[in-house]
C-alpha cells in the first residue's frame, strides 16, 4: 500500500495495481469495532495475536492512491482514519501517514453524523464475518467471529467472537498482543482451564490446536438482512465436525433489543456417533469476576460502562458454570496508549507512547457438556433497567422469542427440518419468522426452503428477507429462484460406467480414473474412497493416467 502511494507520485501507478493493493486496505475496515470507551475511539481488535491496535499504516495512503480511481472508498478510508482517533504513529507506518495528511480533506465534504454504507455486516472469506445493527449509532451491536483456513499468525482462536454493544466491550480480546505467549497468567490460564469465546472437546486442557479446524474451517453460509443476519461456521476438531450457526436479530431502531441466538451442533466424522467427545463452552468478559453472575442456564456479565450481556442456555436448560480470572500487565504503545491516558484509566508505568497497564479477564467456563449434545445459548447485550425478551424453545432448534416490539420464530439446524404452529411455518435449515403490530418479516436465511405466517408463503432457493404489512397477508407463494450462474458439472466421459452409490451421489468408473458426480436439492455430506464433498452440486474427477484431478463444487 505504501509503495502504491509512491509508485503513483512516479506516475507509474496502473489502475489494476492500485485496485489489487487497495483490498488488503479494505479488508480491516470491515473489522472496526464502534465507539470504545477505554480509548474514546473507534478499534481494530488484531484477531491474529490478540491486541487492540488504531493502526494507522493504510488508512491516509490508501485513500491518496485510490482518491481518483475511487473517490467513495477514499472518503471512508478518510472517515475510518477519523474515527480511531487520527492516528499518525506506529512503527509500521514509516512517517507514510504524516505524508499523506494532505487526503484528511476528504473529510471536510462528510455530512454531520456520516456513516459508510460499506460499514455494514459482511462475510470475510477464509477469515470470518463480521455482524452490525443500527451501525454508527452509540447503541451499535457489532459482532466479529474468527472462522476461515487462513492461518491465525499465533493463536488457536477458530470459532472464537468479539462482541460490542450498547456502547461497551461486553466480550473481546486481550489488550495485549501475544497474549497466550507472553503473559504467565494468561498462559497458564489459556492451558489449564480456557480463553477464547469457543468450545473444547474432550479435555478443559485442549484449546483446539494451531491454527484449528483444519482445511474445513470456514464460514459456509452467510445471509445478511435489515431484520436478520446469518452465519454458518464450520470447523473439523478430533473425531467430530463442530457447526456454530449464529443469528443476529436485529430491533427496527436503535436502543431497541437486539440479541444472537447461537447453536453449536457437533457430527462425527466418519458416521459413529459413539466417537463424540463432551465438551465446554466458554465466554471471556473485561474485568473482574465479581462482575459476573452465574446462574444454572447461563450467566449477567455486567460492564463497568453501564452495558450487561445476559447469556441463557436453552439446550441443555442447566449446565454447570466455573469462573476464573487473571491479571496482566503489559505495554500499550503509540496511538493506542495516547488515547488511553485521555480517558484517564490507570498507568503502572511509562508515558506518552509507551505505557504500562494492567488488564483483569473472567473466564466462565460451562460444562462439561454430553456427547452428542447441541447447544442452543441466547446473548443479549441491554442496559441497566431495559425489559429483557421472553424466550422458550418450543421444537427442535426453534424458538419463540417475545420482545417488546415483535414476536419472533428463530430456526436453526444443521439439516433441514419442518416446523408449523401459530399460525407459523418453516422448512430449511435456518430462519425466522417476526411478527409485529403492522407487519411480518418473513426471513429464509439458508435456502433452500420456504418459511411462512398466516397463509403467506416466502418459498427460496436463496437466502432472501421480505417484508409484509399486515393488511397484505394473505394466502399465497412468493417465489425467490436463485441467479443464473456459469459454475457446472456434467460428466460425460465414454465408456465410463455409471453407479447411484446413494441419492444425489453418482460414481463414474473409466479407464484409468474415477470420478464423483453430485447433485442435490439440499446439502449432502460424502466422505468415501479419499473423495470429500459438502454441499448440493458439484463434482470430483481423479484421473490417474493423466495425473490431474479436476473439483467443482
Amino acid at each position: 500500500m505504501q509503495a502504491s502511494l509512491v509508485l503513483q507520485k512516479a506516475g507509474r501507478l496502473d489502475a489494476s495495481t492500485a485496485e489489487l493493493a487497495s483490498r488488503a486496505g479494505r479488508f480491516p475496515f470491515h473489522l472496526l469495532a464502534p465507539l470504545d470507551p477505554r480509548f474514546g475511539a473507534r478499534s481494530l481488535p488484531c484477531w491474529g495475536h490478540e491486541g487492540y491496535w488504531m493502526i494507522p499504516t493504510q488508512w491516509m495512503p490508501v485513500a491518496g492512491f485510490m482518491r481518483e480511481l475511487d473517490p467513495a472508498f477514499a472518503r471512508d478510508m478518510a472517515w475510518a482514519w477519523d474515527q480511531l482517533g487520527r492516528p499518525m504513529e506506529d512503527h509500521h507506518d514509516a512517517g507514510f501517514s504524516e505524508r499523506a495528511i494532505l487526503h484528511a480533506d476528504l473529510l471536510a465534504g462528510l455530512p454531520p453524523k456520516y456513516v459508510p454504507e460499506r460499514l455494514a455486516s459482511r462475510w470475510l472469506p477464509g477469515f470470518g464475518a463480521t455482524m452490525r445493527a443500527h451501525a454508527g449509532t452509540p447503541d451499535e451491536l457489532y459482532f466479529s467471529l474468527r472462522q476461515g483456513y487462513m492461518v491465525s499468525h499465533s493463536d488457536a482462536n477458530q470459532g472464537s467472537f468479539v462482541i460490542h454493544a450498547k456502547g461497551a466491550p461486553l466480550t473481546t480480546l486481550s489488550i495485549f498482543q501475544y497474549a497466550m505467549h507472553q503473559y504467565p497468567e494468561y498462559i497458564k490460564l489459556n492451558e489449564e482451564f480456557g480463553w477464547h469465546n469457543r468450545v473444547r472437546f474432550d479435555s478443559i486442557t485442549n484449546n483446539g490446536g494451531w491454527p484449528g479446524g483444519g482445511i474445513a474451517s470456514n464460514v459456509h453460509a452467510h445471509a445478511f438482512s435489515d431484520s436478520a443476519d446469518y452465519i454458518r461456521a464450520v470447523g473439523d476438531y478430533g473425531p467430530q465436525r463442530w457447526t456454530r450457526q449464529v443469528m443476529l436479530m436485529k430491533s427496527r431502531r436503535a436502543g431497541g433489543m437486539d440479541y444472537l441466538v447461537f447453536r453449536d451442533s457437533f457430527r462425527s466424522l466418519d458416521g459413529d456417533a459413539g466417537k463424540l467427545q463432551q465438551k465446554w463452552w466458554y465466554l471471556n468478559t473485561p474485568g473482574e469476576k465479581t462482575l459476573v453472575t452465574a446462574a444454572p442456564d447461563g450467566m449477567t456479565y455486567r460492564s463497568p460502562y453501564g452495558a450487561q450481556l445476559h447469556v441463557r442456555f436453552m439446550q441443555p436448560a442447566t449446565v454447570p458454570a466455573e469462573l476464573r480470572d487473571a491479571t496482566g500487565t503489559g505495554p500499550v504503545y503509540n496511538h493506542a496508549a495516547r488515547l488511553w491516558q485521555k480517558m484517564g484509566l490507570p498507568v503502572e508505568s511509562g508515558k506518552d507512547t509507551g505505557i504500562q497497564v494492567k488488564q483483569m479477564a473472567t473466564v466462565t467456563g460451562f460444562g462439561p457438556i454430553a456427547a452428542g449434545q447441541d447447544i442452543i445459548v441466547l446473548l443479549t447485550p441491554a442496559r441497566e433497567g431495559e425489559q429483557l425478551p421472553q424466550f422458550e424453545l418450543i421444537g427442535q432448534g426453534v424458538l419463540r422469542v417475545k420482545t417488546g416490539e415483535s414476536t419472533d420464530y428463530v430456526f436453526l439446524g444443521v439439516e433441514p427440518g419442518t416446523f408449523s404452529q401459530d399460525g407459523v411455518s418453516f422448512t430449511g435449515v435456518a430462519g425466522a419468522v417476526r411478527v409485529f403490530a403492522d407487519g411480518v418479516h418473513l426471513v429464509m436465511a439458508e435456502g433452500p426452503g420456504e418459511v411462512g405466517c398466516q397463509g403467506t408463503v416466502l418459498r427460496c432457493a436463496v437466502p432472501a428477507t421480505r417484508v409484509f404489512p399486515k393488511a397484505s397477508l394473505k394466502r399465497g407463494v412468493t417465489e425467490i429462484e436463485a441467479p443464473p450462474h456459469s459454475i457446472a458439472f456434467k460428466f460425460d466421459r465414454a465408456g465410463a460406467k455409471a453407479e447411484a452409490v446413494r441419492p444425489g451421489v453418482t460414481k463414474h468408473t473409466f479407464d484409468g480414473g474415477v470420478a464423483y458426480e453430485f447433485e442435490s436439492p439440499e446439502q449432502i455430506e460424502f466422505n468415501a474412497g479419499g473423495i470429500k464433498f459438502v454441499g448440493r452440486r458439484g463434482g470430483v474427477i481423479v484421473d490417474d493416467k493423466a495425473g490431474t484431478t479436476r473439483m467443482v463444487c
